[in-house]
């Protein structure tokens, strides 16, 4: 009797991805590599605006509830609560997603990597690894839920103090 191991579906893309480079167009290659660089590139600075529009706009909520009178109508509290939760988990949908986009993206450069003369990302990331390194996603992901952190302790305090 045989074990049958499963396939890793990731695997057999990029091994599929790998048979499909041509190889005997350096400079096509090259090109290629460039393209995919300045795309993640561009994947990232989308991720940072996105970023500042949502720090932003939850800030302001944050600043809004310092302007905000103490008897005023719960619904207004509530409402800005709801408001800026659904905000936070949006904006970690998008992070998530852009961290996706950047990580398929990344899978694809490290292939092309292994056909050119060099391969500075393949070898970047295994420094930060040895190193530790926690990757700007994981830390950013953070950021948004002490956002809903802050709308439920403002949601509680409202419910039980006043």
């Amino acid at each position: 009797m045989t074990i049958e191991t499963k396939k890793n579906p990731v695997q057999d893309l990029e091994e599929e991805f790998r048979s499909k480079i041509k190889s005997d167009d350096p400079k096509a290659l090259w090109d290629i590599y460039k393209m995919y660089v300045s795309s993640a590139d561009d994947i990232s600075k989308q991720r940072q605006n996105a970023n500042t529009f949502f720090l932003s706009v939850n800030s302001a909520l944050i600043a809004v509830f310092g302007l905000v009178k103490s008897d005023a109508a719960n619904y207004t509290i509530y409402g800005i609560v709801i408001v800026g939760i659904l905000l936070a988990i949006t904006w970690l949908g998008k992070l998530n997603s852009y961290s996706r986009m950047n990580g398929a993206k990344f899978s694809i450069i490290n292939i092309l990597e292994e056909k050119l003369a060099a391969m500075p990302y393949n070898y970047e990331w295994k420094f930060l690894q040895m190193e530790r390194h926690r990757t700007f996603s994981s830390v950013e992901k953070k950021v948004p839920m002490l956002f809903v952190l802050a709308y439920i302790i403002v949601a509680v305090l409202k419910f039980f103090v006043g």
